[in-house]
């Protein structure tokens, strides 16, 4: 069985699903949840509901299946579904902090991040040992653009917890956004030498090379099925079309954006499809087609081409409109203000030119696709 959770941290779900299959002995639950989470990280998300909600009728308090089956409706971009089933998690084991740390993410997600750091803020104390919230508070900051301090934060959190791995690949991703993609590599090259089959880590050092330009050695990194099949080959996959538009092969990133954008299963990935797609539109001076492709949701950077598009196509109230509900917290704030300058959206002079515009936008794209 334990073979089926090195297959889960690699990627490899078909193999993942066999090996928990083979591994089930009559009620293993562990097996049948394992099982289940690598349907969804394939994307199989009926499947996956339908085993948590067998395990469910036998083990109605178990936590693990709980908060697995929350996780399912996270991945198919059911926040409700997933918040109240988090909620459920927490009602009927209200000691265990994996089903707190969920809520938090999905209030995270769902751009409420008053509500997830009221409710981490009354949450906390009761686990002061728990390093998956400690990393909490740091990812709060992070999604509030409080760059140097989340880096302290997750520090603090690496020193207290060494093996947390969540936390290390924050304080990579934080490096690669403010810039420093040459520490930012070492950092993920650190986090492989010891979890050499760490997908995150994988994707997010290929994020960096496409960042540097090192095309040729991101590529070895994201090979991937012709049709994807998992969330990792699906992101490998738009890291793929990402590094061929880097390159300027725009007929193959716009054929492979399209593909993303009628095929993927998961919603947060295909979103992330369309806002490439929309700014490849942009830049081939095509900024109607762009508003038409983009599917916007806050906090994400599908939010800034959204804007962009609507500013780059002469629509000055939406665009104003769009700008407004952009927070000053917003992970892209500071992008989506030079857009708003450069586009006459508000009454002050751009600070950047429009590269500017394009180069951090590629970067976010990056970090969130990885």
């Amino acid at each position: 069985m334990w073979i089926g959770v090195r297959y889960l941290g690699m990627g490899q779900f078909d193999e993942a699903i066999q090996n928990f299959g083979k591994a089930l002995r009559g009620k293993d639950v562990i097996a049948r949840c394992g099982r289940a989470t690598a349907y969804k990280q394939a994307g199989q998300f009926d499947q996956a509901l339908r085993i948590y909600d067998q395990v469910l009728r036998e083990y109605p308090n178990d936590d693990v299946v709980l908060c697995g089956r929350a996780e399912v409706f996270r991945a198919k971009g059911d926040m409700q579904n997933a918040l109240s089933s988090y909620e459920l998690a927490i009602q009927r084991n209200p000691f265990k902090p994996t089903s707190i740390r969920g809520k938090f993410d999905v209030l995270r997600e769902s751009g409420n991040l008053s509500a997830a750091a009221a409710f981490l803020e009354a949450s906390r104390p009761r686990f002061p040992d728990d390093p998956i919230l400690a990393s909490a508070h740091a990812e709060l900051l992070e999604g509030q653009a409080q760059w140097l301090a989340a880096l302290s934060a997750y520090d603090t959190v690496i020193k207290n917890f060494p093996r947390a791995l969540s936390a290390k690949l924050a304080r990579a991703r934080i490096l690669l956004r403010l810039g420093n993609a040459i520490e930012a590599l070492e950092a993920y090259n650190s986090i492989l030498v010891t979890q050499p089959y760490s997908s995150a880590a994988s994707l997010g050092k290929a994020a960096t090379l496409i960042d540097i330009r090192d095309f040729a050695s991101a590529e070895v990194l994201l090979r991937h099925p012709n049709t994807p099949k998992s969330i990792i080959d699906w992101r490998r996959h738009l890291l793929m079309a990402l590094s061929f538009q880097a390159q300027n092969d725009y007929k193959r990133s716009k054929s492979m954006f399209e593909f993303g954008m009628q095929r993927t299963p998961f919603v947060k990935v295909k979103r992330l499809y369309a806002a490439a797609f929309a700014r490849q539109k942009l830049r081939n001076g095509e900024p109607s087609l762009a508003v038409r492709a983009i599917d916007a949701e806050p906090n994400e950077i599908s939010n800034v081409v959204r804007l962009h598009a609507l500013a780059a196509s002469g629509r000055t109230q939406p665009a104003l409109d769009a700008w407004m509900r952009i927070g000053r917290q917003d992970v892209n704030f500071e992008v989506a203000e030079e857009i708003a300058r450069r586009f006459r959206v508000v009454d002050q002079q751009p600070q950047h030119d429009l590269a500017w515009i394009y180069r951090v936008e590629e970067r976010a794209l990056l970090l969130e696709a990885a």
